[in-house]
């Protein structure tokens, strides 16, 4: 184990080496080491010793080295990089290297940092120099480390880079990029799908422009973090504040968002295509002006390809909506949290949105009284297919609101503590509240005279139907479906009769189409097939459970007095 010491006395770099446990301490002169002030130094140097100590960058001792040494390369043409490799000014050929492993730092480009309330008196736009330390990773990239409080004023592009990451020590401690003026802070953009990847940060606090507006609020126009056309995104344990937007996201591949901290007057704004990428570990608030049209999370004109949300907390002051979803088609959100706003969740021309296990309230309580015009979900123009499952509301004014055409869509409620109007369904929208005893349905099957491989049976609903059903449904197509997730037995009383020597084949419980459980029958004249018994299954939101004859082939009859097929929640 080694390590670098600088001998002042002689101007001589050393390694201290302990060697093998037991063995004295062993002290190894390296090279002789030259020290110069800066790096306009290092550049104007007129005799090339082999090693060569920067005390600083802008000025002798600011330590924007560390103990990092420079060393002369008598063969290198690289271009000069501002940071780990200078060329000294008339010198052609030969270039001073600065040794180091690991991530480069910003302060070897010339970024000047510091304490969080010494940045901003320093007035200094270090964009420049952040960029010159991102341009100077190798094809591949690599980590940039950000180890103080730097101030910028322009934006940090990275335009078709590779596996470049920002890397701070901690979110809201020590290291932060702080943006005083109105544009994006990091745009991060490929110029065709995919071009751009391997994106990374983590541990780093980035601030966009804050102007106060009287009521303590924000009134940024850009994006904090600006993402377009990206592959391999990871971005983790980070905090994004003010500025328009803290992640504005277009066109996002096979990436990774978590533990992040996000507050400004819009959070999450995504458009685009979001393909097999995944949200997890949020806490957003949004901070606007009373009654801006702000949200925590908006998801505008998305294409979701498996992409999913999860671990939610979205809060907003005051605006219209927390979680907007516009213009929208094939999406899951799971377990996530939503605080005030007049709407919690909004759903605009959407298709196919599934939000699972929804905690909303207007942050109110009984004794201060619930705010008018709070709801729980908010339906605009076309929706079709939305699933909100086990919601619980606390202090809104309606579980849903609707000004638009809503379809083929449920809502069900697990708690509504205090809710002015504890609405019914509609048409093209059902409310169930789950808060009753234990489920179940039961249906007939249909006799229909004889079949001959007609495939799926149909359930006759006028054979006795339980009263408690809330959690089930009979369905258009024939199906039993679970409107919320549990445990169930199914009981299975399927007795058949096939009515010719040659009918052979299959009666079959299918759960989404596949098999939960075979009946066989036997080619017997009048043989009847009872698979009776209880079979446990579980079902998901939306599971529909089916009987299946297709199988059969031959002619057979229903005994119905005796046929049915009852689902019981446990």
């Amino acid at each position: 184990m080694g390590k670098l010491k600088i001998n002042n006395s002689n101007s001589s770099l050393v390694v201290e080496h302990t060697g093998a446990a037991g063995l004295e301490l062993d002290t190894l002169e390296l090279a002789k080491l030259k020290e110069i002030g800066t790096i306009a130094d290092l550049r104007a140097m007129t005799s090339m010793p082999g090693s060569v100590y920067v005390s600083g960058y802008h000025s002798e001792g600011d330590g924007a080295f560390g103990s990092q040494f420079f060393r002369w390369n008598a063969t290198s043409t690289d271009d000069d990089n501002g940071g780990t490799v200078i060329k000294v000014t008339g010198e052609a050929t030969g270039r001073y290297e600065l040794q180091y492993d690991g991530a480069v730092n910003v302060r070897w480009f010339g970024a000047v940092g510091g304490e969080l309330h010494e940045i901003l008196a320093l007035d200094i736009d270090n964009t420049p120099y952040i960029k010159a330390a991102i341009d100077s990773l190798p094809l591949l990239g690599g980590e940039v480390f950000i180890g103080e409080h730097y101030q910028t004023k322009t934006t940090i592009e990275l335009f078709n880079h590779i596996g470049v990451s920002l890397v701070g020590t901690g979110c809201n401690t020590s290291s932060s990029i702080r943006c005083t003026e109105d544009v994006t802070v990091i745009h991060v953009k490929g110029v065709s799908a995919g071009s751009y990847y391997g994106f990374g940060m983590r541990n780093l606090w980035v601030s966009g422009y804050k102007q106060a507006d009287g009521y303590g609020n924000y009134d940024g126009t850009y994006p904090v973090l600006k993402m377009e056309t990206t592959y391999l995104t990871n971005i983790t344990d980070s905090y994004f504040e003010d500025g328009g937007y803290s992640l504005y996201l277009d066109d996002i591949w096979d990436s990774s968002f978590t533990n992040l901290r996000l507050e400004g007057p819009n959070n999450i704004y995504a458009t685009g295509v979001l393909n097999s990428s995944t949200f997890s570990n949020i806490w957003a608030l949004a901070n606007s002006r009373e009654g801006d049209v702000e949200y925590a999370i908006e998801l505008n004109n998305v294409t979701s390809v498996n992409t999913a949300f999860d671990a939610l907390m979205l809060r907003s002051n005051a605006g219209t909506r927390v979680l907007s979803i516009v213009n929208t088609d094939g999406l899951t959100i799971q377990d996530v949290t939503i605080k005030n706003g007049y709407s919690g969740i909004v759903l605009e021309d959407s298709n196919n949105i599934t939000i699972m296990s929804c905690n909303s309230h207007s942050g109110e309580s009984s004794t201060i009284g619930v705010p008018s015009g709070f709801n729980a979900v908010k339906f605009e123009g076309t929706c079709d297919n939305i699933i909100v499952n086990n919601l619980t509301c606390n202090y809104l004014k309606n579980i849903y609101q609707s000004s638009g055409t809503v379809t083929n869509s449920v809502i069900s409620v697990v708690s509504n503590k205090d809710i002015t109007t504890k609405q019914t369904s509609r048409e093209g929208l059902k409310v169930r509240y789950l808060e009753s005893n234990k489920s179940s349905i039961k249906a007939g099957l249909s006799a229909s005279q004889n079949f001959t491989s007609t495939g799926k049976v149909l359930l006759d609903t006028t054979l006795g139907i339980d009263d408690n059903y809330n959690k089930l449904e009979l369905t258009a197509a024939n199906t039993i479906r679970a409107l919320s997730y549990g445990r169930y037995f199914v009981i299975a009383n399927l007795d058949f009769r096939f009515l010719s020597t040659d009918t052979t084949g299959t009666v079959t419980l299918r759960k989404n189409g596949g098999t939960v459980a075979v009946f066989e029958g036997s080619a017997t004249t009048n043989t009847t097939v009872t698979p009776n018994g209880a079979i446990m299954v579980e079902l998901d939101y939306y599971d529909e459970l089916s009987v299946d004859a297709g199988s059969i082939d031959g002619n057979f009859d229903i005994h119905n007095s005796r046929t049915f097929l009852q689902v019981i929640e446990l």
